[in-house]
């Protein structure tokens, strides 16, 4: 059909050529010097060409140059060069507007298609409602299949934006919100299908109050909402095994400390004592016999140092297990000991700078905190080959703040080290029973430095 009305209107404009150079030509009106070529220019424009329009400018300006020589010479030949020069001006200012014009309408067209096609192959629901009464005006294939429906008109007839809610009060709450703005992003509801199932949806939509309509764009966010909840469950689920693991962590600490207690406290008041109550009655029968009576008297005094040695070992391994003096006398000073007696004796040289007002923590807290310090002393003791640590403990802004650093080989974090994750997963484990905040940084070569941040109403 283009193509026909393409031919159609070339010949007419070439019909109307060759009567206006006749006229122009072969009589004395000489066609004002060639003007009316402008009107074949003008009629142009409804052909779909613009080639075709071109072509008739070259055809008009040709026969224009043509007429002032064959013309009957009416005018001064000043005024006809004049008048001729004008009309080739007019011809190729009108082509070059009709031509702009023409590319314009092409550039439109060919926008609209482009947005038909988006609007009609969108993934998202597109629609544009009634502001009255919700009626769709247009809408794409997406919306139609989204609301479960097979035909476009069908859906248009026997459905409306008041009726897609599965919520009452939703369309009004979704008015109030385009009332206050104008725009709305990310509307999440719950919508209805033809067969009465319920799916959730997420809507961005603008208001144009003017011309009485609402375009929305909607999502199906049914599986993504499903999986949001099965994710929150999850989670949820999670934080309750955390809690649990941390629970059982703090019981199974407080079970470990009462064991240690029994056991601290049966060696040292049954088997050390035992053990003190024999090396004094073999001193007291000893000092009861004469020297020349005592056979193996050598044998004896190597049993004595053996004797001693085990009570002195019994008494370090009874400290090990429990410190009462961390009961009796404070945190400071059973780190003190733990320094003097296990850690000097490696040769491991420990800085203890401990404000005294940590003894105002529970007696919960001071026996987490010491067992945290002495899990780390501990892991510099198997792994980091350090030769000095600095233990720093002082009150800032209501928060104890703790710090272990050492100067041994250190550890790169980035890197699954399996050879301390046991030994930091417990010092976590119990700066966490004590709501503290627990950092780690260590790099190859430039040692470890471990931070606790611990409330002060513990």
């Amino acid at each position: 059909m283009n193509k026909i009305k393409c031919i159609s209107l070339n010949v007419f404009g070439l019909l109307l050529c060759g009567v206006i150079f006749w006229v122009d030509a072969f009589t004395l009106i000489s066609a004002a010097s060639g003007m009316p070529y402008v009107v074949a220019i003008l009629i142009s424009i409804c052909t779909p060409q613009i080639r075709c329009i071109i072509s008739l400018a070259t055809l008009c300006s040709l026969l224009t140059i043509l007429g002032y020589f064959l013309s009957p010479e009416i005018v001064e030949l000043w005024d006809a060069s004049a008048h001729r020069f004008l009309t080739l001006c007019v011809i190729w200012v009108t082509t070059g507007i009709v031509v702009g014009y023409k590319r314009i309408e092409e550039n439109l067209k060919e926008a609209k298609k482009t947005y038909q096609s988006m609007f009609l192959n969108s993934q998202a629901g597109l629609s544009r409602t009634k502001l009255t009464d919700g009626k769709f005006l247009e809408i794409n294939d997406r919306l139609v299949e989204m609301f479960g429906y097979d035909d476009t008109e069908d859906f248009k007839a026997n459905y409306s934006a008041i009726k897609c809610y599965a919520d009452e009060g939703e369309r009004e709450r979704l008015m109030g919100l385009l009332k206050m703005s104008g725009t709305v992003d990310n509307f999440t509801t719950r919508a209805l299908r033809k067969d009465g199932s319920v799916f959730w949806i997420q809507l961005c939509a603008r208001v144009n109050q003017e011309q009485g309509f609402i375009d929305v764009v909607s999502l199906d966010i049914d599986e993504l909402k499903l999986a949001e909840d099965k994710l929150f469950k999850n989670k949820e689920k999670l934080l309750r095994l955390n809690e649990d693991l941390h629970q059982l962590i703090s019981e199974t600490a407080r079970i470990e400390d009462k064991e240690r207690k029994q056991y601290s406290e049966i060696l040292h008041d049954v088997i050390g004592q035992n053990l003190v109550l024999i090396k004094m009655n073999l001193e007291s029968g000893l000092e009861e016999c004469c020297p020349h009576e005592i056979e193996g008297h050598a044998a004896i005094s190597k049993a004595f140092l053996l004797l001693q040695d085990t009570i002195e070992k019994t008494r370090s391994i009874t400290t090990e297990l429990y410190p009462s003096i961390l009961d009796n006398n404070g945190l400071v000073s059973a780190l003190e000991w733990y320094k003097q007696n296990v850690l000097e004796t490696m040769g491991i040289s420990v800085n203890l700078d401990l404000d005294e007002t940590v003894e105002e923590l529970t007696q919960r807290s001071k026996r987490t905190i010491y067992r945290l310090i002495k899990e780390c002393l501990q892991n510099i003791i198997k792994h980091a080959e350090a030769s000095n640590v600095f233990v720093t403990c002082h009150p800032d802004s209501g928060m104890f703040k703790l710090s272990i650093t050492d100067d041994g080989v250190g550890f790169d974090e980035k890197e699954t080290d399996t050879k301390h994750g046991l030994g930091l997963l417990m010092m976590r484990e119990q700066a966490v029973s004590l709501d503290a905040e627990f950092n780690i940084h260590s790099q190859t070569g430039k040692g470890t430095a471990v931070s606790v941040t611990i409330p002060f109403q513990q």
